[in-house]
């Protein structure tokens, strides 16, 4: 006869985490090794090997291989190549469904579109390409398969409506970004001594310093610098020529142009005092990583940036002019034009000197206020670890979204 006891607690077998496949348009960013290190609950995801994904990862150490990335653009759409690509490409066996980033998915199989920030060209590469090829993108996401589109911000979804109109729109889901919690340190708010700080780019992605407000931010520390002669900077960026000729034996300015061990990078955020950010766009994790650290942050108020920082709470917002005129002239033909082209050299070559002298205006209080940087860096590293930006907060959005996606 049957026992009908109960197996004790701990020897009730765990439900069974359902997989899905991560699959990037080229290289992986690395904000999403979350999703397979830290999945929402009742999820696991698989990433793609063999030896496309092998020389993809190699390539992509270099910097030239971004050049030629670029290059291949202004010829044709390089995701969409990417998506013609593994046309004939089988996901992994056993996964349920598809994570698209930032590329269609062609083939027969359930998936989702990720959509990192406002650039809704990047489903097919860019915004040379966008008007042609519009008709096949709505299509795509407008198709059963596609289960939803995972957006970062309220700012995504006025992108997708702006480009693609309401009906696609009406299927985003808001899913936040989120970084790993800084290991546990104590941060210190000195009241006294030099204040610094901190301007990170990418370190092999080329193109991306006047992208990212670098020449602002020198420019309004260079200001800064009449006024307290103890001030530092630390850049992390390969600098343009003009901008290092310009620049050159500055006191109290600091440059890191390679590639550094995280270690020694992490030192540099924990011993900054300001982390300063003038983006043109809503970048992808660097902001959430300095406020991970504690540094309050001024960044400018462009796309999703005030769903990140919260204006006096967790830092400064400034209004970045050139880039709202834009916005309103342009859509929805195409938003932020790419590091190196012919508009975001004609937008973006040169300082914003509103834009600097509002930066200015904005780094003053934090500079003088020792209390002020504390509180806003405090509510920052709390909106990281346990608020809205969090881990926990994301993979709770997530997994209803899957659900929705698996289930439907």
């Amino acid at each position: 006869m049957r026992s009908t006891a109960r197996k004790p607690l701990d020897c009730v077998a765990a439900p069974v985490a359902r997989p899905v496949y991560l699959e990037p348009a080229w290289k992986s960013h690395t904000s999403y090794r979350l999703l397979l290190q830290r999945p929402p609950n009742g999820y696991r995801f698989v990433g793609p090997v063999g030896g496309r994904e092998s020389l993809i990862k190699t390539a992509s150490r270099f910097r030239a291989a971004y050049s030629l990335l670029y290059a291949l653009d202004r010829l044709v759409p390089a995701h969409l190549l990417k998506s013609l690509w593994d046309v004939t490409r089988r996901p992994p066996k056993g996964t349920m469904l598809t994570y698209a980033v930032n590329h269609l998915v062609l083939r027969g199989e359930r998936w989702l579109l990720d959509l990192p920030g406002e650039h809704v060209s990047n489903t097919i590469g860019g915004y040379r390409h966008f008007r042609r090829y519009r008709g096949l993108v709505r299509r795509a996401l407008l198709s059963p398969r596609c289960g939803a589109i995972i957006v970062n911000g309220d700012y995504g979804r006025r992108a997708l409506a702006a480009a693609l109109g309401e009906k696609v729109a009406a299927k985003a889901a808001v899913v936040p970004w989120a970084v790993e919690a800084a290991k546990p340190f104590v941060k210190e708010y000195a009241a006294s001594g030099p204040v610094k700080l901190l301007f990170v780019d990418s370190a092999n992605i080329p193109g991306q310093f006047y992208y990212k407000g670098g020449l602002e931010a020198m420019e309004a520390f260079a200001a800064l610098r009449e006024r307290y002669p103890d001030l530092e900077l630390l850049v992390r960026s390969v600098l343009p020529e003009p901008v290092r000729k310009r620049f050159a034996g500055m006191p109290g300015l600091r440059l890191i142009e390679g590639v550094v061990p995280w270690p020694e990078m992490e030192r540099e955020f924990m011993t900054a005092d300001i982390f300063l950010f003038p983006t043109h766009f809503t970048p992808v994790t660097v902001i959430l990583d300095a406020m991970s650290y504690g540094l309050p942050v001024v960044t400018t108020d462009v796309w999703g940036n005030p769903e990140v920082v919260e204006e006096g709470v967790s830092g400064l917002l400034v209004h970045d002019g050139p880039v709202a005129k834009h916005r309103a002239q342009m859509l929805p033909r195409y938003f932020i034009p790419p590091p190196g082209s012919r508009l975001d050299r004609r937008l973006f070559g040169t300082a914003d000197r509103r834009l600097v002298d509002d930066l200015v205006r904005a780094l003053i209080p934090l500079i003088e206020d020792q209390e002020l940087r504390q509180r806003m860096g405090m509510a920052g590293r709390h909106a990281v670890e346990a608020g809205p930006l969090s881990i926990g907060h994301r993979n709770k959005v997530l997994q209803g979204v899957l659900d929705g996606a698996v289930d439907d």
